[in-house]
């Protein structure tokens, strides 16, 4: 029940501390020819939120991130990918598997990342298949060879609070809501992302990005 102390920490610490706001940074990119995937226009979808749970270990309320299982169980692999990405580098509810991290430190497990059937964070399965993806991207794919792991007691973290899904045909839209949190210093930054995607039947490509 770490996780949950953890996130429970990174809530408290973003209620008593303002989060600063950066004139919002855009990135246009012009995308290949090749012939996107075709998706079903589709409204904005909620995928990942927090909710109050009780634990009984620290017999307190606490916030545990809970995700739209049906809909992630729908995704197709672009994109499983571009949600993936995001997941890689912030924190989703990571822990070690079995509660101990093994010789390798290759065990642990990231809630957002299982539930997408990436395996273990930053492991082979997890990183090949984002590789594969982001190939046309040498600047997003540049970054995983810097996969984090990042354990939920680590002094210093962030963590998902929402995260949105947009389609319209073949682009695909990702806005989530992040806390990071220096837990030794009780100092708490919260932002928002939102990035646009096109997907291609064998990569994705980002057309637009905005972190407010």
């Amino acid at each position: 029940m770490k996780f949950t102390l953890s996130i429970s920490l990174l809530i408290l610490s973003a209620c008593f501390f303002s989060c600063k706001s950066e004139k919002p940074k855009e990135k246009e990119v012009v995308a290949t020819n090749a012939a996107p995937v075709i998706q079903s226009n589709d409204k904005s979808v909620k995928v990942l939120w927090l909710e109050e749970v009780y634990d009984e270990e620290f017999e307190s309320t606490v916030f545990a991130i809970r995700l739209n299982e049906e809909y992630l169980g729908k995704l197709s692999d672009a994109e499983k990918a571009v949600i993936g990405y995001y997941a890689t580098f912030h924190g989703n509810e990571c822990w070690w598997e079995n509660d101990k991290p093994n010789e390798y430190r290759n065990n642990l497990n990231c809630k957002l990342v299982s539930a997408l059937n990436l395996g273990y964070q930053c492991s082979d399965t997890h990183l090949d298949f984002l590789k594969k993806w982001y190939r046309n991207e040498p600047a997003l794919l540049a970054q995983l060879d810097y996969c984090p792991i990042v354990p939920n007691t680590s002094t210093l973290q962030d963590s998902f609070e929402e995260i949105y899904i947009e389609k319209s045909a073949d682009f695909f839209s990702i806005r989530f809501n992040i806390c990071a949190v220096n837990i030794r210093e009780n100092i708490t930054r919260c932002y928002e992302e939102n990035h646009t995607y096109r997907l291609f039947s064998d990569a994705v490509e980002e057309v637009k990005q905005t972190i407010l």
